[in-house]
């Protein structure tokens, strides 16, 4: 069974960015992490930091994490726009991001996959409206489908990192896909995996976060 890992990983990031075209992505064959288990969603964290500013398209791209951010192994897909994809219980997002970027990394030997994504939104509010209603949907979102497949999601345990975070365990024919999202002032930053641990899955997340602060401070 051939699984697209973007939409895994983009379902819950609020559609594509303004005017932008679409590009498909390559479907990837995962292979199933330890499972983990559900735990609540962890809090924001109060901090004195300044605001983050918007991005360009560029910036944004530049602020990705690059191929020595990833477990040995693993070599760089093309970086893409983020794409439009079917939503979380199709949910309706309260408004779209204006600039969003993902790359992904594969390993073909493992059959492993990694990807991180940065949604940019018109303002910090408007982010945070997105992420509530993320939150708000996976409350009562338990089951899904998407081309015949069954999905089953449970919320995890996630980094306590920005503003709030919400951590997605997907199940699908047998396979395990472990997804985090990070509000980060005006931006949803998302990280997502199959084949590695949550420990590394988080870690990755963490060193994005870390870069795309670095760009918008």
């Amino acid at each position: 069974m051939r699984i697209a890992i973007a939409f895994l990983v983009l379902a819950a990031s609020l559609s594509a960015c303004g005017g932008g075209k679409d590009e498909p992505k390559s479907a990837r064959p995962p292979t199933p992490p330890t499972s983990t288990t559900s735990t609540p969603l962890s809090t924001p964290m109060e901090t004195d930091e300044p605001e983050l500013r918007l991005l360009s398209k560029n910036d944004l791209k530049a602020a990705l994490i690059g191929l020595n951010d990833v477990p040995p192994g693993y070599t760089q897909d093309p970086t893409e726009e983020a794409r439009k994809d079917k939503m979380f219980c199709d949910y309706k997002p309260p408004t779209m991001p204006k600039i969003g970027v993902t790359r992904g990394f594969t390993n073909d030997a493992d059959q492993g996959y990694v990807t991180t994504s940065l949604r940019q939104y018109a303002s910090a509010e408007a982010a945070k409206a997105n992420f509530d209603k993320l939150v708000d949907v996976m409350k009562t979102c338990k089951t899904d489908t998407d081309g015949g497949d069954v999905l089953h999601y449970t919320v995890m345990s996630a980094p306590q990192l920005a503003d709030g975070a919400i951590g997605i365990q997907i199940k699908v024919s047998g396979y395990t896909l472990l997804q985090n999202f990070v509000l980060d002032g005006p931006t949803l930053v998302s990280g997502g995996g199959v084949g590695l641990s949550a420990q590394e899955v988080a870690n990755l997340l963490k060193r994005q976060v870390d870069l795309y602060e670095a760009a918008a401070k």
